[in-house]
């Protein structure tokens, strides 16, 4: 939910994160718990955009190298401007992640470190998914919600700033609320638990439920309200497909009329979203893929509506 805090929670993407000493788990095993593991048997991964239109290939940029541990969980990012790693509590459950930022000095003509940020971890609310706010691991939609097992505090520091973020269980509820060094004042947010999983919350700008779940824990539906002064409140609900084992998969989204339909080829990737409003249908976006021996992609290629150019992801994908 995009009120959730100036900072992005990156402990949404928590889930990508594992010590290497535990083992992968089974295909049978909650979602929230089994996500770690999803890039076993790759070493490394350099990806990168570029844009093509009638004059051919641009140039390549935002480039990132990413380094997995030999269990599938993500050992270290790095891009022009940043580095960032990650180190790992007993139990496997991630304790830090530590980014240094660069920025070029040209008296020098060398990269230097201009910032720091540290984000810390702390678990201990036993038996919960703890719902956080932040990246949406599907990465095609503007929903962000993301579950944390056992998830109790995290802790970011950049420079001299610093936000904490508090999970806190009364029976049923739980309360997420922020301390930062500015002392401005944030809107707790009240979450609502059936069981180990959240059912819904509000505060004072915005809510978000019935959240409904699958079996292997993956959001089957999802809904969030979005309070305005100078609109109605916009009612969102994200719609997902069942029966995939190792991604999870938005259906279609609803906003009012609205209605954007996502279509997967076999390997679980979009290829295309048709957007129906007011009983017109178009295709907003489509993409192509090609892929290695493996079935992983390593060429994919978005066209939107209206652009006549495209945007491509290259990945060039090392295995152990």
């Amino acid at each position: 939910m995009r009120l959730f805090l100036k900072i992005v929670l990156l402990g949404a993407i928590v889930g990508l994160f594992s010590c290497e000493k535990i083992s992968q788990p089974s295909k049978d095993a909650n979602w929230w718990e089994r996500r770690n593991f999803i890039h076993y048997g790759i070493e490394s991964v350099e990806t990168g955009l570029y844009s093509e239109d009638i004059s051919g290939k641009l140039d390549k940029w935002d480039i990132r190298y990413y380094s997995y541990n030999r269990n599938g969980t993500l050992a270290c990012v790095k891009g022009d401007t940043f580095e960032t790693r990650y180190t790992y509590n007993f139990d496997g459950t991630l304790n830090k992640q530590e980014t240094v930022y660069f920025e070029y000095d040209k008296s020098t003509q060398k990269s230097i470190i201009s910032e720091e940020e540290s984000i810390e971890y702390e678990y201990n609310n036993p038996g919960k998914y703890v719902i956080t706010f932040g990246l949406f691991p599907t990465e095609l939609t503007y929903l962000c919600a993301s579950l944390i097992p056992n998830l109790s505090r995290i802790t970011q520091k950049r420079g001299d700033t610093y936000c904490i973020s508090d999970y806190t269980f009364d029976g049923d509820m739980m309360t997420i609320s922020f301390t930062s060094d500015t002392g401005d004042s944030v809107d707790p947010i009240f979450v609502e638990y059936h069981g180990k999983y959240p059912y819904q919350g509000h505060n004072a700008t915005s809510s978000f439920g019935p959240i409904f779940y699958q079996d292997n824990g993956m959001f089957k539906a999802f809904a969030e309200d979005y309070y305005f002064s100078w609109k109605p409140t916009e009612h969102r609900v994200f719609h997902f497909l069942e029966g995939w084992a190792n991604k999870m998969l938005i259906d279609k989204v609803v906003v009012g009329d609205d209605v954007s339909t996502y279509l997967y080829n076999e390997h679980g990737d979009c290829i295309k979203v048709i957007n129906q409003k007011d009983g017109v249908s178009s295709v907003q976006m489509t993409w192509e893929y090609k892929y290695d021996s493996k079935g992983n992609v390593i060429d994919e290629k978005q066209t939107e509506k209206g652009r006549d150019y495209t945007i491509n992801t290259y990945r060039i994908i090392k295995y152990y």
